[in-house]
């Protein structure tokens, strides 16, 4: 007989089925004999033996662990185990691995399974959390108008120090460097040919995370420097540079204005107010764009016979606010 050769034949009688029910040992009584393709067979007390899939248990080192480190990954009987998480992770070895390395960064649930046969199969399951800093929300000017300026951090965690730097370091000083309020004492001419210097805010409870901030050298092109305040008045025929965030509130109207817009500079219209430009001119002031005008729930704005250019987004529009706009020209943003 050919054990490489599939075999096909007719039941003969005396065959008897069983019954696979609990986990044991069940016995298939004699079955008679036959010819298969021209050999003989007997078969007589065939023996079935059924156990159960094995139970087992995930076990992560370390748990919590810091978000973008390697957490080891094991299995209580030693396994050989595919793996699979959610969200998804980078595995080191993801299939018939006793054990592997995960690589994530957010709360993690991490599935091994042992498998035998199709649909015979056992699997277990262990969440990986990861701590990391909050971000910290930091206030402060972000021009450098005031040579001296402080900078604060609005939602300091308990449990987490914080320590700044600039770079490049020679573009100011720090007093001190760490805690949640720190003194910027700038040096603008020692500022990058792109403007900018960055503050690095490193954020530790066991783990670290590294935020940037920008604080732009102060664009002063032309006219008066308005930087960081609420604007109630705007003389005729003149030009002014604007630094920071500025604001506008009440019903206003400013005509033949030219406004100099420093980088990532940012103009609010404040839930309320109704503002009217005529024959305005807002451009960008020192090489680089500025962030554009932002309308609050509730504001409205007229522009008309203006040129607005050089912004992100010349004009954004919350729920609730309206704007108007009449021979305006958008150009470049």
């Amino acid at each position: 007989m050919d054990n490489n050769k599939f075999y096909t034949y007719t039941k003969i009688t005396g065959i008897q089925y069983i019954t696979i029910g609990d986990f044991g040992t069940t016995v298939f009584q004699n079955t008679g004999s036959g010819y298969v393709d021209g050999s003989y067979y007997f078969l007589d007390k065939v023996h079935i033996t059924l156990s159960s899939m094995p139970s087992f248990t995930i076990a992560a080192n370390p748990n919590p662990n810091c978000s973008g480190n390697i957490t080891n990954i094991t299995n209580s009987l030693n396994l050989p185990l595919d793996w699979t998480s959610t969200p998804s992770g980078y595995f080191s070895c993801p299939t018939a691995c006793s054990s592997t390395n995960l690589t994530t960064s957010s709360q993690t649930t991490v599935t091994g399974t042992y498998s035998i046969a199709p649909n015979c199969n056992s699997t277990a399951s262990t969440v990986v959390n990861y701590i990391a800093p909050i971000k910290p929300n930091v206030t402060g000017k972000f021009n450098t108008y005031d040579l001296t300026s402080l900078y604060t951090i609005t939602n300091p965690q308990a449990g987490t120090s914080y320590s700044w730097s600039i770079y490049p370091p020679n573009c100011g000083n720090l007093n001190p460097n760490n805690g949640s309020n720190v003194s910027i004492t700038w040096n603008p001419d020692n500022f990058p040919t792109d403007g900018y210097a960055s503050v690095i805010i490193t954020s530790s409870n066991g783990c670290t995370n590294r935020d940037t901030i920008k604080v732009w050298r102060c664009c002063n092109k032309a006219g008066t420097v308005l930087h960081d305040q609420t604007i109630t008045t705007l003389t005729p025929w003149q030009t002014y540079a604007i630094n920071g965030v500025v604001n506008f509130n009440g019903i206003n109207s400013y005509n033949n204005v030219t406004l100099y817009m420093g980088q990532e500079s940012k103009i609010f219209i404040n839930t309320g107010a109704s503002i009217s430009f005529d024959n305005f001119t807002i451009i960008a002031g020192c090489d680089y764009m500025w962030e554009g005008i932002t309308l609050n729930q509730g504001a409205s704005i007229t522009v008309n016979n203006s040129q607005i250019r050089d912004a992100f987004n010349a004009i954004t529009s919350e729920n609730g606010a309206n704007y108007s706009l009449y021979n305006t020209v958008f150009n470049k943003n």
